[in-house]
């Protein structure tokens, strides 16, 4: 933990109280999220697809909170990477935007609901990768029949989606349109995972591409 936390580093090998106690109580964290962050810890592996739990199977594996499989598990991987980005584990956020990237129906899978947005813009910083993810994944995909064949319960969640998500779209769609207008992308153009993965140069993110590319 703290090998690949700088916030456990700090907790356990500082001078705070928790590190006289040697004891670090978390809150707001499911013990779904924290099974899998410490099956990450020992094997750098995040759950395969298919690994889902049984109620007296939880290790390593993606809480079951909806019926539809993908909104689950994208529900579990962003309480996941909110979990990394709260306790600063830069890998962790990254392996996780690796996995959630084509959940966000960048390839066509499925929208994100709005349940999943709302969380996700309540508890992560305004420039997180994920927020903008979002807003991206919004602005690309979203179609007026998503709306409408939503059930009453996520209807209701409509009127508490977060401004910043909202004018995050609009900003966004406005940019989309002025590259659209001077024929720098396709009218189906594909979002770039880079974006999302806090590269700290342009070389590293040229790296990245090509080590993806292998």
């Amino acid at each position: 933990m703290t090998h690949y936390s700088e916030y456990f580093r700090a907790a356990l090998n500082g001078s705070f109280k928790e590190t006289e106690e040697n004891l670090v109580t978390l809150s707001d964290v499911s013990i779904n999220t924290f099974d899998i962050f410490v099956n990450w810890l020992y094997t750098q592996k995040l759950p395969e697809q298919g690994e889902y739990p049984t109620p007296d199977e939880v290790v390593g594996h993606w809480p079951r909170l909806h019926s539809d499989e993908i909104t689950y598990k994208t529900k579990g991987l962003i309480d996941l990477y909110i979990f990394a980005d709260g306790h600063d584990i830069p890998e962790l956020r990254r392996e996780v935007m690796d996995v959630l990237f084509p959940h966000l129906n960048l390839e066509g899978i499925g929208l994100p609901c709005y349940e999943i947005v709302i969380n996700a813009f309540s508890k992560l910083p305004e420039r997180s990768p994920v927020r903008q993810s979002l807003i991206d994944c919004y602005c690309r995909v979203f179609k007026k029949s998503d709306d409408d064949n939503t059930g009453p319960e996520e209807l209701a969640l409509r009127t508490k989606l977060p401004t910043d998500f909202l004018v995050g779209i609009m900003l966004r769609y406005a940019d989309v349109m002025e590259l659209l207008r001077n024929k720098k992308i396709r009218v189906t153009y594909r979002l770039d995972i880079c974006d999302y993965h806090e590269h700290a140069s342009e070389a590293e993110r040229k790296k990245c591409k090509e080590e993806r590319k292998a």
